[in-house]
């Protein structure tokens, strides 16, 4: 006998999967969940999604329409002088891969968090704001231990976290970051989400919130003001729909790159597939396949003269109804910046010099930023959910998705099996390869080569639920401490 769920939730994170598992508890559908989720991940994911940053979700309702809310970071209406910004460089370490970004006052665009997730309740939501805050309140208030993946990721991006006094107090103890096993509380941001779910975010766009930060912008080290958080509003997208082998994927498009990347990768996988990966000659003609598509994304790229980046979180969440949603979330490594009394850091994503075609500071004032944040539902022929799926992981996000869908579709390959089969991407010049895929060390076939001795939170984290014969299946990527959890 089938088990009946109420529904299914896959993420990054334990206390982000629990908050949407209470929504559904006290009869909430997906969207409620996904909302509680999202600011669930605000207190518990702070390295990679933050109230002060943005998110693309792509959703299928019960009675089958399907849609994307893009509620993502705007740049700045209007750019100023140079010479006072607050513009500072930081590398991240990978091992064999290495990053650099800005942080600092200049590197933040407005951010759409709030924005979105209200929207998403007043359009789709059963339930009161401040029950489905509730979880978030709870967590900033009480704490929560830090687990290995988070712990590694405070590391990294000491620096940042640690920038302001403020900062300090809630992600360092001893001189040093939060350990594996550390208790981190955020009172401030508890306050903060307990008076949203009260009062809304009209504070945090139109009143004190808004001012006080244009006020601290105003000596021009950062070029928000507060007509730009007046002005920012979500955008509902009808969102792109691709067609591949008797599949319907439904993902973001324009702004979000990733989008149409996917669908490209998926029509030329047919010539080489992805999942047979197992010989140097399959992988030397993949790697040259990515390479003209990473050509393509450069070019378009350098049109919209905007940023993409890499902390990114994803988590998957579908209801007994047929309710499916897909959040990717960002605040990219966060600008260091917190906003007085609300402990809440906003984003640097204005700041990947490295990907600005023109330069520092070479972005078009007033537009969405472009992405690679790609999340999907995937549709069968009878227009039923087949998959809810996407990823952290930057530029690497939907090349990371269509190696994933190659071997749900075309290698009939189990949710389990697919999420964890070894990857590889190409980026400026370097194949990178998770061992596994019988890559020959001694036999390079490209110029460039980066192994991974075992898989790495480098090529994101897919978490994912599969709808099949009535029964909803999650699968998280332990690659980001994925988890999931059925109602």
């Amino acid at each position: 006998m089938i088990k009946k769920t109420k529904g299914t939730i896959a993420s990054g994170n334990p206390y982000t999967a629990e908050a949407a598992a209470i929504m559904l508890r006290e009869g909430g559908n997906a969207f409620d969940a996904a909302v509680a989720a999202l600011f669930a991940a605000t207190v518990c994911e702070p390295a990679a999604v933050s109230i002060g940053g943005g998110a693309f979700m792509t959703a299928t309702t019960a009675d089958k329409q399907d849609f994307v809310l893009d509620f993502f970071c705007q740049t700045p209406g209007k750019k100023i002088p140079f010479k006072d910004l607050e513009d500072l460089l930081f590398e991240v370490d990978f091992g064999p891969a290495q990053e650099s970004y800005r942080y600092g006052k200049a590197s933040i665009a407005v951010p759409g968090v709030l924005a979105g997730a209200f929207e998403m309740i007043e359009r789709w939501g059963s339930l009161p704001m401040d029950l489905i805050v509730a979880p978030a309140v709870s967590y900033a208030r009480e704490g929560y231990p830090v687990g290995k993946f988070m712990a590694n990721y405070l590391r990294f991006l000491d620096p940042i976290l640690s920038k302001q006094q403020s900062g300090r107090d809630i992600y360092r103890q001893k001189d040093q970051s939060l350990p594996e096993g550390a208790t981190l509380r955020n009172g401030a941001l508890a306050d903060f989400i307990q008076f949203l779910g009260k009062d809304g975010c009209d504070e945090f766009y139109r009143g004190e919130i808004a001012s006080k930060i244009a006020e601290d912008f105003m000596d021009g080290s950062g070029f928000l003001t507060r007509r730009d958080f007046e002005k920012y509003e979500p955008i509902l997208q009808k969102g792109s729909s691709i067609y591949y082998q008797q599949h319907e994927v439904i993902t973001p498009t324009i702004p979000s790159f990733g989008g149409m990347l996917l669908g490209k990768e998926l029509e030329a996988s047919l010539e080489a597939p992805m999942y047979r990966m197992r010989k140097k000659e399959e992988l030397h003609k993949i790697a040259h396949r990515y390479h003209d598509l990473l050509e393509e994304r450069e070019q378009a790229l350098a049109k919209w003269h905007a940023a993409k980046w890499s902390g990114t979180t994803h988590f998957s969440v579908m209801d007994e109804h047929g309710n499916a949603v897909a959040i990717t979330g960002s605040n990219g490594e966060g600008s260091g910046y917190m906003i007085p009394g609300t402990g809440v850091m906003l984003n640097n994503m204005l700041g990947e010099p490295s990907l600005l075609p023109a330069g520092d500071h070479s972005w078009k004032e007033n537009i969405r930023l472009a992405s690679m944040m790609a999340p999907t539902i995937v549709k069968d022929d009878r227009n039923e959910v087949r998959f809810v799926l996407g990823s952290g992981g930057a530029s690497r996000i939907p090349f990371i998705l269509a190696q994933v869908l190659h071997h749900l579709i075309d290698d009939k390959r189990s949710l389990e099996e697919a999420i964890m089969a070894p990857r590889m991407h190409l980026e400026n010049d370097t194949i990178h390869i998770e061992l596994g895929l019988e890559a020959d060390k001694e036999g390079a076939y490209w110029e460039k080569m980066a192994f991974f001795e075992e898989p790495s939170f480098f090529f994101g984290g897919v978490h994912a639920i599969e709808q099949r014969k009535g029964r909803l299946i999650g699968f998280a990527d332990p690659r980001r401490d994925g988890v999931v959890v059925e109602v």
